[in-house]
């Protein structure tokens, strides 16, 4: 019998963030689900150079109308281990402070894999009338790869789908798109730096969340933006970098300059140390710095523009457009944009229009070549609530004696994936997400993990034993 409790401060364990292989979670995970009498295949793939692995585990026939359960085992960084007071200062030691239990991954999204692999148990020695999946995915964190690779393989077509994300065990049955741009300027009038050039760095200090509800965190390459904006005639720009990954708020950026000024640090804000270089750098030009006002003007309008039109069935009830990398390498600026998208944005025509408005820039300094590229999407996601598998789903909840209560979700998920494949699909799992993934001392209910595995159990029972 699998102890929920036990298992889910071992899964905690594991490092299985996104930008590592996440061979030893699937190492973990395979002979739990190997003894539950699922048939069981690993989908190899590949992720910031390392191997990654889906796992599909099947169980009854191959035909017939399929239900899928879908979760994600990769987690964002940990970042400061210092913030995570609760966990004693490390985020991979699962803690239990009275009906909650701490430690990354715990609502995001691992404990949910654990909750299915639970309500398995219940059925290893009970035949299926119509087929049944449990897809554990790498690569959630950084676009939705891994279900994506499942799509392009077609590996299944499932009629019925449900992906485990933190919900506060409340269905979503719409939420956001996830566009994300890369944006390029390169300075080919910059001055290469001789070796040993002294320069002022900063870094910026802001706080991490979920890009999806930015008003929740402190965007630490924003505060690098103002602070260029205001003060660009003080000083001349060296470099400027920040952000992990397009779906967490920086919380931290680092900006390097050369002034003659004297700038003192603010708390709580940046500090400021002399430095010298170890590399090769090199101080942007004056054109430079006047493209790369108007780019962000052109960046904090389209921000604002968004806010005009909205949904007001979701939360914010707008088009999002988070700053969430920044890169310098030699004379060339890249960041990455990250809009959270409605389901009525037009991603062609505002590409058209944004990649016009960017060459218009372009034309007035030639000196300074720009690009604007979308380098991945993700769909916005809508099932209607009158569809089997969200009626069922609220029968289920309300034999339970739990509110059958639909939201929306700002960020995206896995569910667009499968609803492009054309499957009923909803979002659901145990935990908050508002204001706790994504961040230090990320918790879940213990209580909400136990319903979870009684959901589950009754959603293959419908599904797959009874076969409606």
């Amino acid at each position: 019998m699998i102890d929920l409790l036990q298992e889910s401060k071992k899964i905690v364990e594991i490092n299985s963030i996104t930008y590592e292989s996440n061979r030893d979670i699937v190492n973990y995970l395979l002979p739990h689900l190997k003894s539950l009498n699922l048939s069981v295949e690993l989908q190899k793939g590949s992720l910031y150079g390392k191997e990654q692995f889906n796992i599909i585990a099947h169980k009854g026939p191959y035909q017939g109308p399929a239900l899928l359960f879908n979760t994600h085992v990769d987690t964002v960084s940990a970042g400061d281990f210092s913030l995570w007071d609760k966990t004693g200062g490390n985020p991979f030691r699962a803690t239990v402070c009275g009906d909650k239990i701490y430690g990354l991954g715990t609502a995001d999204v691992k404990l949910d894999a654990i909750c299915k692999i639970k309500a398995l148990e219940k059925f290893s020695q009970t035949e299926f009338k119509n087929p049944f999946y449990l897809i554990l995915t790498y690569g959630e964190e950084s676009g939705l790869v891994g279900a994506k690779q499942i799509l392009e393989e077609k590996k299944i077509s499932p009629k019925y789908a449900v992906v485990g994300e933190p919900s506060n065990l409340n269905i979503v049955y719409a939420h956001k798109g996830h566009s994300v741009l890369e944006i390029t300027l390169t300075d080919s009038k910059a001055e290469k730096l001789p070796a040993k050039s002294p320069y002022l760095r900063l870094d910026f200090l802001g706080q991490s969340a979920h890009a999806s509800t930015p008003d929740l965190g402190i965007n630490a390459l924003e505060q690098a933006f103002e602070f260029i904006k205001n003060r660009k005639s003080a000083f001349k720009m060296v470099s400027l970098e920040g952000g992990e990954l397009v779906n967490v708020i920086p919380d931290k950026a680092c900006l390097k300059i050369r002034t003659t000024e004297k700038i003192l640090p603010i708390d709580k804000k940046y500090s400021v140390a002399q430095e010298e270089s170890t590399q090769v750098l090199y101080q942007w030009s004056a054109p430079f710095h006047a493209a790369f006002d108007e780019w962000y003007a052109l960046l904090k309008k389209t921000a604002q523009n968004f806010k005009k039109e909205g949904l007001a069935e979701f939360d914010p009830p707008y088009t999002l457009l988070n700053l969430a990398l920044a890169k310098t390498q030699g004379n060339e600026f890249k960041l990455t944009v990250a809009l959270r998208t409605l389901p009525t944005f037009q991603s062609d025509e505002f590409m058209s229009l944004l990649n016009q408005s960017l060459l218009e820039i372009q034309n007035k300094y030639p000196d300074i070549p720009m690009t604007c590229t979308r380098i991945r999407e993700s769909q916005p996601m809508k099932t209607d609530v009158s569809s089997k598998l969200i009626r069922q789903a609220r029968a289920i909840l309300q034999d339970m004696g739990l509110q059958d209560i639909l939201i929306t979700k700002s960020g995206s998920t896995e569910a667009s994936i499968y609803a492009h494949m054309g499957a009923e699909v909803f979002v659901w799992g145990p935990g908050i997400a508002h204001g706790n993934i994504h961040r230090p001392n990320e918790f879940n209910y213990i209580y909400q993990l136990n319903h979870a595995v009684t959901f589950y159990e009754k959603l293959i029972q419908t599904f797959c034993v009874k076969g409606v």
